[in-house]
């Protein structure tokens, strides 16, 4: 005996309701472009509120109703980097060019050259804060039995939060100089990087706040050292960037 297919009908009317393009509907398309309609703002807020109940939601049963952290780091970089585009970090450039010239013993370089590559290769210089902290973080909080994977996950959460503290306190650059901001900046995220580490792990809080500190100084110093030996070697290897 043969199945019965359903029949469908030939012509179908699509009676859709073209709307006039406006200003909302356009933020509306904007938004459905990067995909944050849906747990944007609650993901946000508890980044900033609560990072120890967003790591637990993401990692275990609440993965589906937080927005993806790899999303959210897209999002919030081009969104910090349109603020260094805004505002003039000038002065904070200069002076990690002539730290850059001075360790890598390369003369002078052309006025602006680190300023140049670093906007060049924003995403990508920032991005490799992630792999190096989570190494540090996993080793040494290694007991708390979670992988280096979670770490990772971990350390993109704490990028974004960088992110935000650079969009918002970017704003003061135009009345101050770079200096004070950057200072700003680094305090802030130093201190949501304790505050998000020792809300999520849960270790005894002495010995957890000094390993957390040890551990998140050990990686910027790796870090930064990474990072000018780069910036160097790109330097070196590309003639745009010299007079």
């Amino acid at each position: 005996m043969k199945s019965q297919r359903p029949t469908y009908p030939l012509v179908v009317n699509d009676q859709r309701k073209v709307h006039r393009i406006t200003f909302s509907t356009m933020m509306a398309t904007l938004l459905s472009a990067f995909n944050v309609e849906r747990g944007f703002v609650y993901t946000l807020k508890l980044l900033l509120l609560r990072p120890g109940q967003l790591m637990q939601l993401y990692l275990w049963e609440g993965r589906y109703i937080v927005y993806s952290p790899f999303r959210l780091l897209l999002v919030t970089t081009a969104l910090s980097l349109f603020s260094v585009y805004l505002f003039d970090w000038g002065e904070g450039f200069q002076n990690f060019q002539k730290g850059v010239e001075e360790g890598q013993n390369m003369g002078q370089l052309e006025p602006n050259a680190v300023q140049n590559l670093v906007l060049e290769w924003y995403n990508l210089l920032l991005w490799l804060f992630i792999p190096i902290m989570a190494l540090f973080s996993w080793a040494f909080f290694f007991k708390r039995g979670y992988n280096y994977a979670e770490h990772l996950v971990f350390q993109t959460f704490h990028i974004c939060q960088m992110n935000v503290l650079t969009l918002v306190f970017g704003m003061l650059v135009p009345w101050t100089s770079s200096g004070p901001v950057y200072f700003i900046i680094i305090v802030g995220s130093s201190a949501y990087y304790l505050f998000s580490l020792l809300s999520w792990i849960k270790p005894k809080p002495l010995p957890g706040f000094l390993l957390g500190l040890l551990g998140y100084v050990a990686g910027y110093l790796v870090y930064f050292f990474l990072l000018s030996m780069l910036i160097g070697i790109i330097l070196v290897f590309s003639q745009k960037y010299f007079a």
